[in-house]
C-alpha cells in the first residue's frame, strides 16, 4: 500500500484523501499500479479473480468534476455496450471502478494486423459504434486522435475515457473518426486503411462533402449509410453483416 500511497501524491492526489480511497479499495482486494493521464490516476484492482479498473481523479483545478462526469457518461452508455461496465463510484472521495478490458489500442491493432478482413471488421464496426454514440447523443471528445480511446476486444471495438465527454447531438464522433481513419494527412493509419479498402486518395475525396451533411442532419442514418457505401465502394463486401454482428 506504501508503494501505491507513493504514486498518488506524486500524481497529484492529496495524501489524506489517497489514504481514504486506499483503505477502501484494500478491502476489496489485491491492488497495482496500472497508468496515469491527465485527470486520473489509474489502479489495476484483482476481486475474486477478476480483474477492475480504478480511476482517481487527480486533486488539481484541471481534473475537476472529472470522476462525475466518467461515472455519468460510462452509466449512462452501458445500456448500448459503448464502454466498460461502472460498477461503483465515489461522489465523495472522486475515484470509479470500471470494466477492464482486455485487447489491442486501435492504432496498435491497426498497424500490426496483418489479415485485411480483420482491419475491415475493426474500421466499419469501430464507424458503427461512432454512429450509435451520436445517435445517443454523446460527443466523446477524443476521437480525432483515439491513440488509448479505443480498445479492440474479443467481443468488437469499446470506447474508453468520457472524461470530456458532453451531451450532443451535433454527431461529432462519426465525423472524428472518419477523419482520423481515412482523411489525416501524412498517417500510418491512413495509408493502411485506404491499401486495406482499396482507396486511392482521390477516392476519399467525397467524404468531406459527406461529413458536412452528416454534421447538419437530423436524420442522420441515410447520411452514415452513404458514408458506408463510399469507404466499401471498391470491395465485394457484406456491410449489413458486420453492423448486425458488432
Amino acid at each position: 500500500m506504501g508503494e501505491i500511497l507513493d504514486i498518488l501524491t506524486t500524481n497529484k492526489v492529496k495524501e489524506e484523501r489517497a489514504k481514504k480511497i486506499l483503505s477502501e479499495l484494500v478491502k476489496r482486494g489485491q491492488l497495482s499500479y496500472l497508468g496515469k493521464g491527465t485527470n486520473f490516476v489509474a489502479l489495476l484492482l484483482k476481486q475474486d479473480g477478476n480483474m477492475m479498473v480504478v480511476k482517481i481523479e487527480k486533486d488539481e483545478q484541471c481534473a475537476k468534476n472529472a470522476a462525475r462526469k466518467e461515472a455519468y457518461f460510462l452509466s449512462y452508455l452501458n445500456k448500448y455496450g459503448l464502454g466498460p461496465k461502472l460498477y461503483f463510484y465515489d461522489e465523495r472521495e472522486r475515484f470509479l471502478i470500471e470494466e477492464f478490458l482486455e485487447g489491442d489500442f486501435i492504432i496498435d491493432f491497426l498497424l500490426k494486423e496483418e489479415d485485411p478482413a480483420k482491419i475491415r471488421e475493426v474500421v466499419l464496426k469501430s464507424l458503427w459504434k461512432a454512429y450509435k454514440m451520436d445517435e445517443v447523443g454523446v460527443a466523446h471528445g477524443q476521437l480525432h486522435l483515439p491513440k488509448r480511446h479505443i480498445i479492440i476486444t474479443s467481443g468488437g471495438p469499446r470506447f474508453l475515457d468520457f472524461d470530456k465527454g458532453v451531451l450532443s447531438k451535433k454527431g461529432k464522433n462519426l465525423t472524428q473518426l472518419v477523419q482520423f481513419l481515412f482523411l489525416n494527412p501524412r498517417s500510418a493509419v491512413r495509408r493502411r486503411v485506404l491499401e486495406t479498402f482499396n482507396l486511392s486518395e482521390d477516392d476519399v475525396i467525397p467524404l468531406f462533402n459527406l461529413l458536412k451533411e452528416y454534421k447538419n442532419a437530423k436524420e442522420k442514418s441515410r447520411i452514415f449509410n452513404a458514408i458506408l457505401r463510399e469507404v466499401t465502394k471498391k470491395l465485394q463486401i457484406d456491410v449489413k453483416n458486420y453492423l448486425e454482428n458488432s
